[in-house]
């Protein structure tokens, strides 16, 4: 569904669905260079979102509720071979959602914030406790300056705090996410 009130000031969507996939391909838990064929795969979830226009002042949010689970998969597992149905596939959140603001504080110049949102996710397919990989929060911030119809000039701050998070991972060691970083560039029209 989709819908818009206010003179188009207010958006909002919602979604649910079912997704049924066969023969899937996936790494294998004992050698990720490799791959396994997951017999099928299914997803049920609920997607929202919404954007409130107010002038200068524009704020978005969108999220998800996941469930993704193996229905039919039958994979080695060291020297055996076990069912992994009812299993979540790797590296998937169950829920995940952001948060924008934008605020055009003069027509020349904007402020920006996006807050992201990751929820708990396994680093293999056979969901054991240690390959769980906790959810995690971030915060990126920007700014704008238009100074001229052809020339703007933007910056841009991701992972604002500092957070340490793990973005991926295995059972064994996780890949953190990016540190705080800044990002300068120039936009010109010519």
């Amino acid at each position: 569904m989709k819908q818009s009130a206010l003179h188009g000031r207010v958006e909002w969507t919602f979604a649910g669905y079912q997704i049924v996939k066969k023969d899937l391909l996936t790494p294998s838990v004992i050698n990720p260079t490799l791959t396994e064929q997951v017999g099928q795969q299914s997803s049920k979830g609920v997607e929202a979102s919404l954007l409130v226009n107010a002038g200068p002042v524009r704020l978005a949010a969108n999220g998800t509720v996941l469930q993704a689970r193996f229905d039919d998969f039958k994979a080695t597992v060291g020297t055996s071979v076990v069912s992994l149905a009812g299993n979540m596939p790797l590296n998937v959140p169950e829920k995940s959602a952001n948060f924008m603001a934008f605020w055009d504080v003069v027509p020349v110049w904007q402020l920006r914030a996006n807050v992201r949102y990751v929820g708990r996710r396994f680093a293999d397919n056979t969901n054991v406790a240690a390959s769980l990989i906790p959810s995690y929060t971030v915060l990126d911030v920007g700014t704008r300056w238009k100074a001229s119809p052809r020339v703007a000039f933007d910056l841009r701050v991701d992972n604002a705090l500092d957070e340490i998070y793990a973005d991926s991972g295995s059972a064994t060691a996780w890949l953190l996410g990016a540190p705080r970083s800044a990002t300068a560039s120039v936009n010109i029209i010519f």
